[in-house]
């Protein structure tokens, strides 16, 4: 079952609350420090707010602004008071209540006047919300894209205004990371292929049962909520019938109850083999469990994409939900299809158009013989600001931001170019992701060799500031972010010589915003001469770095 966190605004009872929660609902937690020591911005959106990773923010509990103005006149007096937000919440009462009012409504996070009202609103949201599990082990034929893939239908065809929760095992997660349409988890074991799912049998796994696993080869053709409502029993164990041996349980699509015997007896026998044997999972399980039920003998709904001695599955009919790959070919890999090629590349947000989506900005001090091959690269489409100035290259782009109409805002160096696929892959991982800026592969040219170009792929696709101090790993001339990053945080430090892309990225991080990954190349960048990371000593740039560093620290 999830946690949560509810954040309390000071003078505000929270231990008759506390015992309330206590006794009505124990996945409830009370963040104890009053509201303006809280930087509430980061909570909403990391959702990993002390006390634990695992507990996120559903509702924040605000008094009054009467109240709050009383609070703040008696603070002021006594000369008491500290900043949150940008803002002291009692030396301005009025503008730090809509302030939270704001910040509450941008990120969706309900307000409540009472503990009451908010604890009654988690119980029900907490209750009432459904668990997806994935599992990613990259390599044989997978990779992120499939997870961005069937998160982006999971989210898109959903009815509910009750979110589900989507939750990935990535044996290439660090930590445990909240984006803003799923979360990621490590899958820390080292069993080959299949094998790796075991991890969902484990103890650790307890806290978020119920939840359906769904194999990242599976074509969500409706809504998932119509498989959830197969679900009469929730105490059942219920699996695929394999398509090929009728009576014979396939782990592709799996209903994990709560507190099962049965789940709990797998784990026990998984622990005494210690390590896999033969190529598939199933034949464990075979021997260890059977199901209780089996999704095939409860809908006519789930099909296989290449039923025995059949045709594979080239056409849709009505009333399918699923359609099961389970193997060669994969969904990527059966573009041929017309129906799997409209379902990789359809899209379920609402197009704008693209001068009001994107705003390229191409600060400069000098064009060193590549401008009118940035500008190119850039299409038509968007707004783009060519910003020219004596300064360099923050100030040039701070200097034109509150002329840029964009949702998303992109810089490129006048030495560099976009990708043809850039402006359109960027915004639909920004999309799809639910993120507040993005980063991805870079393609490295070099003018004095034109045949030399070489494919820039991060070590870590979703770094925190920690990983970034440690290594920058973000590849600078890829980058886009949300217009209310600038809003909230400012622009680019123009005092800083070399490190302004880095720390404006340990910036974005350290105030909570979500960083995404593009899994495409989306700009040239290109080596020569007179670039700057060339033409400053190693020592400089080691210092200041260390200076930015010291700053995040």
């Amino acid at each position: 079952m999830n946690k949560a966190c509810i954040i309390t605004t000071p003078c505000s009872g929270k231990s008759t609350f506390r015992e309330s929660c206590a006794s009505k609902y124990k996945g409830v937690h009370i963040i104890e420090q009053p509201l303006e020591n809280v930087p509430v911005h980061s909570c909403i959106l990391t959702g990993n707010h002390i006390p634990k990773q695992d507990e996120f923010i559903y509702a924040i509990v605000l008094i009054d602004k009467e109240r709050l103005i009383q609070q703040g006149n008696k603070r002021e007096k006594e000369n008491i008071g500290s900043e949150w937000v940008g803002e002291n919440l009692f030396s301005h009462p009025e503008k730090g209540y809509d302030a939270v009012q704001q910040t509450a409504e941008k990120y969706n996070i309900p307000v409540f006047n009472t503990f009451e009202k908010a604890l009654d609103f988690i119980i029900t949201k907490m209750d009432d919300q459904r668990t997806i599990v994935l599992v990613l082990k990259n390599g044989k034929g997978f990779g992120f894209q499939d997870v961005e893939l069937i998160a982006r239908h999971i989210n898109g065809k959903w009815k509910s205004e009750n979110r589900p929760r989507i939750i990935c095992l990535w044996n290439k997660a660090s930590e445990h990371y909240q984006l803003g349409n799923m979360e990621l988890i490590p899958l820390r074991n080292e069993w080959r292929g299949t094998w790796a799912r075991m991890q969902l049998y484990s103890p650790e796994m307890d806290q978020y049962r119920p939840f359906l696993y769904v194999d990242l080869d599976t074509a969500i053709i409706q809504s998932l909520e119509n498989i959830f409502d197969l679900v009469k029993d929730p105490a059942q164990f219920i699996a695929l019938e394999d398509f090929y041996q009728p009576g014979k349980l396939a782990t592709g699509l799996v209903w994990f109850p709560a507190n099962s015997n049965k789940v709990q007896r797998v784990w026990n026998a998984w622990k005494k083999k210690a390590s896999p044997r033969g190529r598939r999972m199933d034949f464990f399980l075979w021997r260890n469990t059977s199901a209780d039920n089996y999704w095939q003998r409860m809908t006519d709904t789930i099909h296989d994409f290449k039923p025995s001695k059949q045709p594979r599955l080239t056409k849709l009919t009505k009333g399918m939900n699923l359609v099961c790959f389970h193997g060669d070919p994969r969904i990527f890999a059966a573009r041929d299809i017309e129906w799997i090629d409209k379902y990789v590349s359809e899209s379920f947000t609402e197009a704008l158009p693209l001068d009001k989506l994107v705003t390229v900005i191409i600060p400069y001090n000098k064009d060193r013989g590549w401008l009118k091959r940035a500008i190119e690269s850039v299409p038509k489409e968007v707004q783009l600001l060519v910003s020219q100035g004596e300064g360099g290259w923050p100030e040039n782009f701070n200097k034109v931001l509150p002329e840029a109409t964009g949702k998303y805002i992109k810089y490129l160096h006048e030495d560099d170019m976009l990708t043809p696929n850039c402006i359109k892959d960027s915004v639909q991982a920004m999309e799809d992701q639910e993120v507040d800026f993005i980063h991805g592969k870079a393609i490295e040219i070099y003018a004095q060799n034109r045949d030399k170009k070489v494919v820039y792929t991060p070590e870590i696709k979703y770094p925190t500031s920690q990983d970034l101090q440690k290594k920058n790993v973000i590849h600078s001339t890829t980058t886009m972010y949300r217009r209310e990053i600038f809003d909230k945080i400012g622009g680019f430090d123009e005092t800083l010589n070399t490190q302004e892309e880095y720390e404006f990225n340990l910036r974005c991080l350290e105030a909570g915003f979500k960083i995404g990954y593009c899994d495409t190349s989306l700009a040239y960048y290109r080596r020569h001469p007179e670039q700057k990371v060339r033409t400053v000593s190693v020592e400089e740039k080691k210092k200041e770095k260390q200076q930015v560093n010291d700053m995040y620290k």
